[in-house]
């Protein structure tokens, strides 16, 4: 059964639109159709990471402004572990096994922690994509922060860490991983 995500930020509810637009009625949209000018205003808060199976890696191709600002670096070039290994502690790492073998879709919404002292709730859906063969090869995401708060504020940028509020699997067609299975680190990340 096909699961819609409810979403608060609206740019993520674009995202997930115009994915469902491109996948039209295949499994998955393939990444070539995705085309940047169809959605302009989202791209600062895109995410493009790349699954490379033969490293059991997920490589960060491209982060948007926005999402550099947030972390206070550009993770772009950088390779990600990737496992569905319940012992593993990294939820992102988790996820996006989880996203590149169902395939499935992912919702999550985390309070992130800045080195200014400054705390935001950030929302993030996180898409398939198929590459040239047909298979999953991309995790693409929107994150939007939703609220903010601010506490005394410094100079220094970045993030400082994350705890997961809500952290929701979405089935696209082929199902999604059993919650018991979940390591603990859905449910709190640190960095």
């Amino acid at each position: 059964m096909l699961h819609v995500p409810i979403l608060a930020a609206k740019e993520c509810q674009l995202f997930y639109e115009y994915w469902q637009e491109l996948r039209g009625d295949d499994p998955l949209p393939m990444r070539s159709q995705l085309k940047p000018s169809d959605i302009k205003p989202l791209l600062p808060f895109m995410s493009v990471v790349e699954h490379i199976p033969e490293r059991q890696t997920a490589k960060f191709r491209l982060l948007g402004t926005a999402v550099e600002e947030r972390f206070g670096k550009n993770f772009a070039g950088q390779e990600l572990p990737i496992t569905e290994d319940v012992q593993s502690n990294n939820a992102m790492a988790h996820m996006l096994a989880n996203i590149f073998t169902l395939p499935c879709g992912c919702r999550v919404v985390v309070e992130e922690e800045y080195r200014t002292t400054r705390k935001g709730v950030v929302e993030s859906i996180n898409l398939p994509f198929a590459g040239p063969d047909g298979r999953t090869q991309f995790a693409i995401s929107v994150a939007k922060q939703i609220s903010e708060y601010i506490r005394d504020l410094t100079e220094e940028r970045g993030l400082e860490g994350q705890s997961v509020f809500e952290y929701d699997f979405m089935d696209i067609g082929f199902g999604v991983p059993d919650k018991s299975t979940l390591p603990d680190s859905m449910r709190a990340v640190s960095f």
